[in-house]
Formats: structure tokens, sequence, C-alpha cells
């Protein structure tokens, strides 16, 4: 079973997303993108996560507004980390409502969502783990 890492900008931001893609059969992971109770994230406390280790895509999905009240990073800071990462940055990556600019780094394949309609976003998570897909296994090891 392929796996997906939603990284929401936003709290309940892939919430549809992620029931499409269960109902698909693939499994999600979702995390907030930003600051949690324990102090924040594993990858930028630590350099590494253990979220993105069954991930063959990762999804980061930008909000609207900027950074939240109270927060100590945003998904921004969260996908600069990952895209610049030795292995993570590999890791194919969907990016929804991101500028142009905004996450070029990393070696790994990068599509830009600019709509925030989910099937759109689906389609784009499916090009790199759905049947028929265009790429090889997107996974990292």
């Amino acid at each position: 079973m392929a796996g997906v890492l939603l990284v929401e900008g936003f709290p309940g931001a892939g919430f549809g997303l992620e029931q499409s893609l269960r109902g698909l059969g693939y499994g999600v992971v979702r995390c907030t993108g930003g600051r949690v109770p324990s102090g924040g994230c594993d990858l930028l406390k630590f350099g590494s996560c253990p979220l993105v280790d069954f991930a063959n895509v990762i999804v980061f999905w930008k909000g609207p507004w900027g950074r939240f009240v109270g927060w100590t990073h945003d998904c921004l800071d969260v996908l600069d980390q990952y895209r610049s990462h030795p292995r993570y940055g590999r890791i194919p990556t969907v990016l929804v409502g991101f500028d142009d600019s905004e996450g070029a780094g990393g070696s790994g394949l990068v599509v830009r969502v600019k709509s925030f309609d989910e099937k759109v976003i689906l389609d784009a998570v499916l090009g790199f783990i759905g049947p028929g897909r265009k790429t090889a296994d997107a996974g990292v090891t």
C-alpha cells in the first residue's frame, strides 16, 4: 500500500483529500505543519521525521493565510526542511497553494497545484502513486 504524508498549513485543510485517498486504499498520515503540544516538528528540531518513513509522496497544503499566532513555524518552514533534506528531498511532492519560488529545492519530482479543488489535488497525488502512474515506485530507501 502506498503512503501519503499530508502536511497541512492550516488545521483540517486536507480532510477531504485524506478521506478520498483512504477510500482508494492508500495510507495517509497527517501533520499539522505548525506548532504542536509536543513543542514542534521533529524534522525542525532533530533533523529527521518518523512520519515520512512510510511516505511514497508528500503533500504540502499551504493555507491562504500567513502564519497563525503562537505557531513557531508553519508549513513553508517544514517544506523548506523536507526539500533540503538529503533523503526526504527525493520524495515526490505535491505543493498546494504555493508560489512558484517556494519549495524549489530538493531533487525529487514536484507538482504544483494552484487550485484548492480536492479533485485536482487528488489527481496530482495519484499521478505519483496511482494505477498507470508515469513514474517508478516513488518510495525512498
